[in-house]
Formats: C-alpha cells, structure tokens, sequence
C-alpha cells in the first residue's frame, strides 16, 4: 500500500468513498453524521496545493483518505456554514492542522490503512510549524465509537464537547505534536 498527497484527479474516488460513509443523526450506522459531501469539484479545489490531505492507494486504486487542513486553509477556503470549523478558529490558538475527515475501504482496515495515513500526516507535520492537530467526532445522538477508539489511539484526547448543527454533538480532540 502506498500512501501519498492526494491529487486533483483522486476527488472523484475519494467523493465515491465519503458518500459511502455519510450516515443520518439517527443511523445505528457509524460514519460522517449529516456530513455536506463536497461535489467533485470542491474536492478539488480542497486538494490543489493542500500539503495535508491523503490517499491510501493500492494497485493504483484509491482505497482511502485522509483530509487534513492548517488554520490559515481553514480561513481561506471554509465558510462560516461550517460552525465546527468557526469554533475552532474563534477558540484555537493558531497555527494548527484539522483533521476534517478520514476514511478507508472496509477490506483495507485490516492493512492499517488509517494508521499508515496518520503516520504520514505527523511524520510531515514534524518539523513544521504545526504543534497541534484537532479532529471532531460525533458522540450525540451518533456515538461514533469506532472514530473516538480511532483518534485515543492516534493520541488524540477529547477536550470539549460543542452542539452544533441543530442539536448534534461533537467531541473536540487534540493532539499535541511537541
């Protein structure tokens, strides 16, 4: 498996497998809770020049991504429709990386996918300005284990808990790179 900087004609697949995860506030499912899946093209947009943003790719098919974003990234190419990213910018000391989403093939979970992007992502924040990483995680009403055993695994500790979107809940991660 060969991680690598995701490129502009990877957003179609990598779209292809954020819908295969987006899941309703009510699912039993677990995945990205009422997530506004970017068309192929804003994912492009999101990828070109983006240093931070993954692919796990193997026998030359995307089988993952990982899609991280700085604070500066954050400000010029999000709008204030995002209130996870607007409370990170108005309470978050900057500079910092967030980890906005990832997501692996259910065969390729095995094969440490999801690890060998985030070791990637570290390995090139370490001797960058970067000395913090956040992430979201639903936990009401959509308690997304799975990604909250992900993030205390990557050594992400929760910090807070916000209400945002009409009434979902996100715990607030953060890892310190220092």
């Amino acid at each position: 498996m060969i991680i690598r900087k995701a490129a502009v004609h990877d957003a179609e697949k990598i779209r292809e497998i954020s819908l295969k995860y987006s899941v309703s506030r009510f699912s039993r499912q677990k995945g990205f809770v009422e997530f506004n899946t970017p068309d192929a093209e804003r994912y492009s947009k999101l990828i070109d020049k983006n240093p931070y943003f993954y692919v796990a790719e193997e026998d030359n098919s995307v089988v993952g991504f990982l899609s991280n974003f700085s604070s500066q990234r954050l400000k010029d190419s999000f709008g204030k429709e995002d209130q996870i990213v607007n409370h990170l910018l108005l309470k978050k000391k900057e500079p910092f990386v967030y980890t906005e989403q990832i997501a692996v093939l259910p065969r390729y979970i095995p094969k440490c996918a999801g690890n060998q992007l985030f070791n990637r992502l570290f390995d090139d924040l370490a001797d960058s300005e970067y000395s913090r990483v956040w992430c979201a995680v639903s936990h009401k009403p959509n308690r997304n284990v799975p990604a909250m055993k992900t993030a205390e695994r990557q050594g992400f500790n929760v910090t807070e808990e916000i209400e945002v979107y009409s009434g979902l809940t996100f715990g607030i991660y953060k890892k310190n790179l220092d």
